[in-house]
């Protein structure tokens, strides 16, 4: 009978103490994992860390953000009203926008994880309206010449809507240029690897309408430049390469082994076929750099290209900074049909009409028009200056010092281009009141508008209507700069 009472009770607390663990519920608040569809978390997942952000990302798709928990009976609730897997989606992006997710443990116990949708080095812009501007998304990229260990570093490349909220980004390892879209609705943009001499290098890297990498590309000849690249309309690609080569500059009172940079004109077709190859080689000569370069230096970019355009009847213009010169080029030929360009050029061939200042200086950003005018950006570096001063080229430090303060004025300018009498007429220009050292790009509207990019230049971007007024103005926080900003 005792063993009986022994065994009933036994089975009794057995009973009680399974019911008692039973409603002992987990307090396991913790995430598994999570996943995004755009963009990377930065830092990669991990349970005890609850900060996070997001390295890319694009508000123009859904962005799915999928959380699981270590416990299989914990909630998630994601922003405070999406459940787990279900579509989270990002309109606009603002400053303080985080994608928060909250798990709740069976016991009610609650951990929260912030994913911020900006990162704190994001060079988030402020725009400044005054009358109506060109409606459209705008493309830039952001540059920052301090050392990366020092702040801010952010080097990205963005997307804003015409309300000035960014609606696509992503951060650059190193820095990224030239970054714009076709009428295929592809985009692409130059990954820098390097800079040598003060010319960034790289790849050429092409994205969907979707902005995912449909496939990287580099000129089969010389180092792929980074300033320009142009997806022709044929679908051709075409490529501003460097090839350097030593060059014995003693009878110049320069060093017997200058590295002399030469500019490789590359087009392919779809298959990495090479169609044309123009080389400077041919046609410039090392001593027709403007005087500001000097001879004596280690490192010689002596065209520094930094842009081109397909003319009407489809040759090639080359905007070369250290020629301050633009120069036409036979795409079938590969010979220069004319090279023309502002006081300091060794081998203008035009004459200037209606320009005060005779030309232009160090330019960026050519353009061809629909009436057939070229379009660009005057930096005006060596405006009203006689002797310039020439600029030693230390390896691989750039040689625009972007603490210095110019004493030239930039501008936007329009030529009417007369081929046969060689003459330029200034037809249009916007003149700022401050210079741009470096950089910078220039683009007609649809409305009529101009879109001007000053490049190392506060503020960063200016849209002029063809009144000459100022429509927007957009600035990006101090130590920040664009190669170029673009409208579509």
């Amino acid at each position: 009978m005792k063993f009986i009472n022994f065994f009933k009770n036994f089975v009794l607390l057995i009973t009680l103490s399974g019911l008692f663990i039973a409603c002992e519920k987990s307090d396991n608040n913790k995430l598994a994992d999570i996943k995004i569809s755009s963009g990377d978390l930065m830092p990669v997942f991990n349970s005890m860390v609850t900060d996070y952000t997001i390295t890319s990302l694009n508000s123009l798709k859904q962005i799915i953000v999928t959380a699981t928990t270590e416990d299989s009976k914990a909630e998630i609730l994601i922003n405070d009203s999406i459940e787990n897997g279900k579509p989270f989606i990002v309109k606009a992006l603002n400053k303080n926008d985080k994608i928060k997710i909250k798990v709740t443990a069976p016991n009610g116990s609650v951990k929260i994880y912030n994913i911020s949708v900006l990162p704190k080095d994001f060079p988030f812009l402020s725009a400044k309206i005054f009358k109506e501007p060109y409606k459209a998304n705008l493309l830039l990229s952001s540059f920052s010449f301090v050392k990366p260990t020092e702040k801010p570093n952010g080097r990205y490349i963005m997307m804003y809507n015409e309300n000035g909220q960014p609606i696509y980004y992503n951060k650059m390892k190193i820095a990224a240029m030239d970054f714009k879209k076709y009428p295929n609705n592809t985009y692409s943009y130059n990954i820098v690897d390097s800079v040598i001499g003060g010319i960034a290098f790289g790849q050429v890297v092409m994205m969907n309408s979707n902005f995912e990498i449909i496939g990287s590309y580099r000129s089969s000849q010389g180092i792929t430049e980074s300033h320009e690249f142009q997806l022709l309309k044929n679908e051709n690609k075409l490529f501003l390469a460097t090839d350097i080569r030593l060059m014995d500059l003693t009878k110049y009172g320069g060093h017997p082994n200058t590295k002399v940079f030469g500019v490789i004109l590359e087009e392919q077709d779809s298959n990495q076929k090479v169609v044309f190859t123009w080389k400077s080689w041919d046609d410039i000569k090392v001593t027709d750099v403007t005087p500001d370069i000097d001879l004596k230096s280690l490192f010689i970019p002596n065209l520094h290209s930094n842009s081109m355009a397909i003319d009407k009847d489809g040759n090639i213009l080359l905007s070369s900074r250290h020629l301050d010169e633009i120069t036409k080029i036979d795409r079938k030929t590969g010979k220069i049909i004319w090279r023309m360009g502002g006081k300091h050029c060794k081998n203008n061939q035009f004459k200037f009409i209606n320009d005060p200042m005779n030309g232009f200086s160090h330019q960026h950003s050519v353009n061809i028009l629909p009436n057939g005018n070229i379009l660009l950006l005057d930096n005006g570096n060596l405006h009203n200056k006689t002797n310039p001063k020439s600029v030693n080229i230390v390896g691989k430090k750039t040689i625009i010092n972007t603490n210095e303060i110019p004493t030239h004025f930039s501008r936007a300018v329009e030529y009417k281009i007369d081929e046969k009498n060689k003459t330029a007429e200034l037809v249009w220009q916007y003149k700022a009141n401050f210079g741009s050292t470096g950089m910078g790009s220039v683009q007609r509207l649809p409305n009529g508008n101009t879109l001007i990019c000053w490049g190392y230049a506060v503020p960063a971007v200016t849209e002029i209507n063809p009144k000459g007024e100022v429509v927007l103005q957009l600035e990006l926080p101090p130590t920040y700069f664009s190669d170029k900003a673009l409208k579509y």
